[in-house]
């Protein structure tokens, strides 16, 4: 009996004890203040309603004696998967009642390197590029006597802008240029066809709510090189024409150009296949040409950070079929582009090695692209 008595007086005892030791919160975090706003953030029913109470009081009481506590409070919560679980489920829902809508900016459906992008992404990125020209090229590029002893390569930069001021409008921006090395005249940095497009866009997740799928169009107008590049550039910016089969329309010398396109994207879980077709009318500068474009690719989103993929970008035209041509004739563009993509945060990047293919041989051996670039 004298036995039970003892255990139950040490059970008693440490009952009082233990919560003023584990539990309860270090001296400095005794604060009147602090104790009442936890109090009251602990009876929110989500997670995302306690984040919200965490940073109203760093944001009105930042010399409260516990802030350090508060902040550490806040960050585990804002680690924690429930609100991002939360938050994943609540845009969900928002988006399912403007019927399923995939807005400007999300992140739903894979990004190109080339590709007209079927989401109206707000980014602005730089893609440069090395062509390998082809000897049947540099010898076309030797008709021209100032360029007697040409370069073997060409860079080509092209600053593209991206945004959607609605969630059905998109707005395109190209700068583009190429630089060479050259023998008798050194580096020469010369700007391309700059062009300016508007869009439409219209995109939805189908009946199970998993499968996005994005279709867009509009037109790009271009209104040639000529008014800031003088006819002495005309041979290098038709170089990397014909060398970059696939960004022709940036740099034919004075073309202007209207273009009529559409895309389509469809995402099949972590894959994700793509479509555009575009109609180029070329108009200017003594020539009149027309080419059509088919854009395949397919990406796998190994991570969500990582993409891999492949595109094949071909194009038949009726224009010269190469540098100093007095002519139209029949052409055809192809090249395969296996390409690697990564994102971190804002930051976006790939990497992209271009073989072409048929004709397009003929002017380049390959190409090797590089992309930087932001989104917010």
């Amino acid at each position: 009996m004298k036995r039970t008595r003892t255990i139950w007086i040490l059970f008693m005892g440490l009952s009082w004890v233990m919560p003023a030791t584990i539990w309860a919160s270090p001296p400095d975090c005794q604060d009147p203040l602090y104790l009442q706003f936890a109090a009251r953030i602990e009876e929110r029913n989500t997670a995302e309603l306690k984040v919200e109470g965490w940073r109203t009081f760093l944001h009105n009481h930042p010399d409260n004696p516990c802030i350090e506590q508060a902040k550490k409070n806040l960050a585990d919560l804002e680690a924690s998967s429930s609100v991002a679980e939360e938050i994943k489920t609540k845009e969900a829902w928002q988006q399912e009642s403007r019927g399923g809508v995939i807005e400007p900016g999300r992140d739903d459906l894979a990004a190109h390197m080339i590709l007209t992008d079927v989401v109206g992404r707000r980014r602005v990125r730089l893609v440069s590029e090395v062509i390998w020209l082809a000897d049947e090229l540099r010898k076309q590029w030797r008709l021209d006597s100032e360029f007697h002893d040409d370069a073997v390569a060409l860079w080509t930069q092209i600053i593209r802008a991206e945004f959607a001021p609605l969630k059905w409008l998109g707005v395109n921006v190209d700068v583009p240029a190429v630089a060479a090395s050259l023998e008798e005249e050194g580096f020469v940095w010369v700007l391309g066809n700059m062009s300016l497009g508007l869009r439409g866009i219209w995109g939805r997740h189908l009946a199970d709510g998993k499968t996005p799928w994005v279709i867009s169009g509009g037109f790009v107008f271009s209104p040639g090189s000529s008014a800031w590049a003088g006819a002495d550039k005309k041979f290098l910016l038709d170089a990397a024409a014909f060398g970059a089969a696939h960004v022709y329309h940036l740099f034919r010398y004075d073309a202007p150009d209207y273009v009529f396109h559409a895309e389509s994207q469809l995402g099949l879980g972590a894959h994700f296949l793509s479509m555009g077709l575009a109609y180029h009318l070329f108009s200017g500068g003594g020539q009149v040409e027309k080419i059509y474009r088919v854009d395949l690719a397919w990406d796998w989103r190994v991570m969500d950070w990582l993409s891999p993929g492949v595109a094949l970008l071909m194009a038949a035209g009726q224009g010269e079929t190469g540098m100093g041509g007095t002519g139209n004739d029949w052409y055809f563009f192809c090249q395969l582009s296996p390409q690697i993509r990564a994102r971190f945060g804002g930051f976006v990047g790939a990497l992209a090695f271009r073989v072409p293919l048929g004709q397009s041989s003929k002017w380049s051996k390959f190409i090797l692209g590089v992309e930087t670039g932001w989104e917010w």
